[in-house]
């Protein structure tokens, strides 16, 4: 028999025979590249497992994914047989980071008490803040507690884990033990309260504002207080709580957008209209790069919000944003998206901005782009070579096209669609005739269904072109 059977079928006694007349069977693959060990934690056998590790496996790697499994099942009898072999295999990280992942406070327990230094370790408070186990929390916090901020990811502390998932038992674990990393910020500023709000963690949110109300005022990096990320993730009764504390806590930010802006942008409606009938001024906010409330409605594309911000402030539609893009551009951009629930109402929306300014058909942003253009791309896909383009929500990278000279021909060939669309567009618009030119412009360029048929296409034009 050999060691492989004995071992998947778990005759512990043919094992010991075979190990007796060759000890070195037991540090030689098996199969698939696997040791004698693996298979004996694969079968969950722990038996078999510390009958093998008394016969002093030499291979660190083996033992270590050993000692990882057995701390991670809570087998402290098998970690104290190995640790004694092959006490260094307790720094290896994925060893304690393993029985904290599987909550095993005994575990975690045996290897601090034979390496203190571990409570150190910021991924062991990380996994134990952002899942709420409140156990392995105390251990870590029991003697001499170490900085419970991670340096190695924008200096997120454990109080900012445990708030940004919503464990409300380990937040007020951590403001008692460690009171301080209320007032500790991340690398972009952000503070508990903000994971909190950002996530929609209503109680976490009243509790953290419980023990610190001034936390309301805190900007980050962006200028974003809580609201502003209470709006972008659309939590309604957050809104409600942060604004019975402080209600002109919706104004503008540094030049940048209001909490009313970012729920528009976000299709967060019923925030939006709280926002709205909280501080109706808010509406009428730019910010410094000239955007208003219907750039960003026309960015988010609900038709609530756009019904509501056409209905309210109708000249907004003739303005454009410092890049040059009106709202129309920025409704444009949406089209890929248009079937979708959320944009079922799109081309209505086209049409009534289009005819509260008809000159924007024709008007170009800084990349020379019209409205129609926009439609063909998508804001993460400029018309520019260098970016790569987007064609009707299909997007072509620059691996992908393979040359540059395709690229540039392609580019060429968008421009001329603006063209071709503004000729076909001279009379008045609705959303039956954009979306007949978007299909006939589809069809002109990428009538062939593949993207080596449309690089031949391309080409072909292209090398015609030159000739003539």
């Amino acid at each position: 028999m050999s060691l492989y059977v004995a071992v998947t079928t778990g005759d512990k006694s043919a094992v010991a025979k075979l190990l007796a007349q060759d000890p070195s069977l037991l540090n030689k693959e098996l199969s698939e590249r696997r040791f004698a060990l693996d298979y004996a934690v694969l079968r969950e056998d722990v038996e078999m497992v510390s009958l093998l590790v008394s016969h002093d496996p030499s291979d660190k790697r083996v033992n270590a994914r050993t000692l990882a499994w057995a701390a991670g099942q809570g087998h402290g009898d098998l970690v104290a047989q190995i640790l004694a072999k092959w006490p260094d295999l307790i720094t290896r990280g994925n060893v304690s980071y393993s029985a904290v992942r599987h909550n095993q406070v005994a575990i975690v327990a045996q290897l601090f008490a034979l390496e203190p230094a571990l409570r150190d370790q910021a991924i062991l408070w990380v996994w134990a803040a952002k899942n709420g186990l409140d156990d392995i929390l105390n251990l870590v916090l029991s003697h001499n507690p170490p900085s419970l901020v991670n340096q190695l990811e924008f200096q997120r502390t454990a109080l900012t884990e445990a708030a940004g998932s919503g464990h409300q038992s380990t937040v007020a674990l951590l403001l008692a033990k460690q009171p301080d990393l209320i007032h500790i910020a991340d690398s972009n500023g952000k503070t508990a309260l903000h994971y909190a709000a950002e996530k929609g963690n209503l109680t976490v949110v009243r509790q953290l504002l419980d023990h610190k109300p001034e936390l309301i005022d805190v900007v980050d990096s962006c200028g974003f207080t809580a609201l502003h990320f209470a709006a972008m993730s659309g939590s309604s009764e957050v809104i409600d709580s942060l604004l019975a504390i402080k209600p002109e806590l919706s104004d503008a930010n540094r030049g940048g957008p209001n909490a009313l802006h970012l729920a528009a942008q976000h299709c967060h409606a019923e925030a939006f209209f709280k926002l709205l009938a909280q501080n109706p001024r808010s509406i009428d906010t730019v910010t410094s790069r000239n955007l208003n409330s219907l750039h960003f409605a026309a960015r988010g594309g609900n038709p609530q919000i756009l019904e509501a911000v056409l209905s309210l402030r109708p000249e907004f539609a003739c303005e454009a944003e410092a890049d040059g893009n009106t709202a129309l551009h920025c409704l444009c951009y949406q089209w890929p998206f248009r079937e979708s629930e959320v944009h079922r109402n799109l081309e209505a929306y086209l049409e009534k901005i289009w005819r509260l300014n008809p000159s924007a058909l024709q008007a170009q942003n800084d990349c020379g782009q019209t409205p129609l253009l926009c439609s063909c791309v998508s804001y993460d896909g400029p018309v520019d070579p260098k970016w790569g383009i987007e064609f009707f929500n299909r997007k072509l990278s620059w691996d992908e096209l393979g040359q540059e000279k395709n690229l540039v021909a392609c580019h060429e060939k968008v421009q001329c669609s603006r063209v071709f669309a503004e000729e076909q567009c001279e009379s008045a618009l609705s959303g039956a005739l954009i979306s007949e030119v978007i299909g006939v412009v589809k069809e002109y360029f990428f009538g062939s269904p593949t993207l080596c048929s449309r690089k031949r296409r391309w080409e072909e034009q292209h090398a015609i072109e030159c000739e003539e």
